[in-house]
């Protein structure tokens, strides 16, 4: 047998192998597919049924036996001939393979479209989940920041970290055990839409106008996906306020157990009424979310009785993009705020602003260890804060009141590091700065968190903290007060 009848042999071997497979892949898939019953109107349902499987037309021959000299050449023998030479292919069987594999095609076509009905299918589309946060919170203060302080000393015999009672009918302890977050929340999701709903279920009293549950989040987004790689959505509802980086981080993720003084200051719970649109694009580098929002955020006093207390509207612009490990953006916040003279009914108006650029990189610098985190934010912004902690954050109402208000300019910086030590472990440590008006002199608030933590698996944290702050915060006219404050938190997390 020469070069060129050996050739001939051995792509009429391939040529075997593939048919084979076809008509055998293509018969188990008819076989092994149910068959959904399409609507009327289907186009699917117009489609001819294949012929039934004739086994005289469709079966392979018998194997046969190789060439003297040479290797096997197919496993079923189908369109080889012992003397080599190319065999015909029959056209019943090439037309049986044909229509089935048509078949197959427009069962899959119908399947994609024809809605999924079962009581299981109505539901995968729905999770369940939650966390709570015990805590153990111990804290001592100066005098200067002592809550037994009364016109502004401490009354005689009483020291700064003694309990006493307080005219709303509790004490001055600092030492306690509380549940600091207790959050349930659902999410239905699909390709074109999402419902998020999450609440807290025993707020600590003070942060919400009745300490009662409370929705944290309620948001309907609708999804529109452009290319593979380009998708929009767009939400309604009550969520996070997209502007800064640490506001956008959920409390159940985030390391350190609260969030820097300019964010519980600026933005009390960290969301607002409105709607935004995220866009994502460039395999999810690029991030472009724009908000409109009412301005009058959760956590400030009368949100749940009237969302909004002036017709203008907050807008927020959020842009990232991410270079390998690296992920750099800039944040803008414009509207309105209010200060309100219920006393004399008088109300009035003030513009706000901050701009904000952030910078996140991380990796893994000693592979022993773990990965390395280093997040950093920049904030300069005006008439920003809510007046929630300090009541000097608000712009007073001016005496004469067709004049412009006396403008506050805040400043906020902060960094924080985070190294894993293997698979369980992780320390931290974060230093941040607020000044809710940089024209006065020594007006700040700096904190120092160091942070030692252990992962027990994806649902259990054990989080410590010691944070050591020093606030010197005051109104004009005044001298710094030189508040001193540490505290110690210990937070064990559990999740599903």
């Amino acid at each position: 047998m020469g070069e060129t009848t050996t050739t001939g042999i051995r792509v009429a071997a391939i040529v075997a192998v593939l048919a084979s497979s076809l008509t055998t892949s293509a018969a188990h898939a008819q076989t092994a597919a149910p068959k959904p019953a399409p609507p009327a109107t289907d186009a699917a349902s117009t489609q001819p049924e294949p012929p039934p499987w004739n086994p005289a037309v469709e079966a392979d021959p018998p194997l046969l036996p190789a060439p003297a000299g040479l290797g096997p050449l197919s496993t079923s023998g189908s369109d080889v001939r012992d003397d080599g030479a190319r065999a015909s292919v029959d056209p019943a069987k090439e037309r049986a393979l044909e229509a089935r594999v048509a078949a197959l095609e427009a069962k899959l076509a119908q399947k994609k479209r024809v809605p999924d009905t079962s009581p299981w299918g109505l539901w995968r589309h729905l999770k369940i989940g939650g966390f709570v946060q015990p805590q153990l919170l111990v804290q001592s203060v100066n005098a200067a920041a002592s809550p037994n302080q009364i016109g502004g000393s401490l009354p005689p015999g009483i020291s700064a970290n003694d309990v006493i009672a307080q005219a709303d009918g509790t004490t001055t302890n600092g030492t306690f055990f509380r549940l600091r977050r207790t959050r349930l929340r659902t999410t239905y999701e699909t390709d074109a839409m999402r419902f998020y709903v999450q609440i807290e279920a025993l707020p600590m009293t003070g942060e919400a106008p009745q300490p009662s549950t409370i929705v944290r989040n309620a948001e309907a987004t609708g999804k529109i996906h452009w290319t593979d790689d380009a998708l929009t959505e767009v939400t309604a509802g009550l969520f996070m306020v997209p502007f800064r980086y640490e506001l956008t981080e959920t409390s159940n993720v985030r390391p350190f157990v609260e969030r820097t003084a300019f964010a519980q200051n600026a933005f009390p719970l960290e969301r607002d009424l409105g709607v935004h649109v995220k866009t994502t694009a460039l395999g999810q580098r690029l991030t472009v979310d724009l908000a409109l929002v009412n301005g009058q955020r959760l956590g400030e006093g009368k949100f749940v009785v009237l969302p909004d207390l002036n017709p203008s509207k907050d807008f927020v612009g959020w842009a990232s993009y991410a270079i390998g490990p690296v992920l750099l953006g800039f944040n803008g916040y414009i509207g309105r705020g209010q200060a309100i003279d219920g006393a004399n009914l008088r109300f009035k108006q003030f513009d706000r602003w901050a701009l904000n650029v952030f910078a996140q990189a991380k990796g893994t610098l000693v592979p022993v260890l773990g990965e390395t985190r280093v997040i950093s934010e920049l904030t300069f912004g005006t008439n920003m804060d809510t007046g929630v902690r300090y009541a000097t954050g608000l712009p007073a109402i001016p005496t004469t009141f067709t004049a412009n208000v006396t403008s506050t300019r805040q400043r906020a910086f902060y960094a924080r590091l985070e190294q894993e030590l293997g698979d369980v472990a992780l320390v931290g440590y974060r230093y941040d700065v607020y000044v809710p008006d940089y024209e006065l002199k020594e007006n700040g608030r700096d904190t120092h968190t160091f942070l030692a933590g252990a992962r027990f698996s994806q649902n259990l944290r054990w989080t410590n903290e010691l944070s050591l702050v020093t606030d010197e915060v005051h109104a004009p006219g005044t001298l710094p007060p030189g508040r001193r404050l540490l505290a110690l938190s210990s937070v064990l997390q559990a999740q599903f």
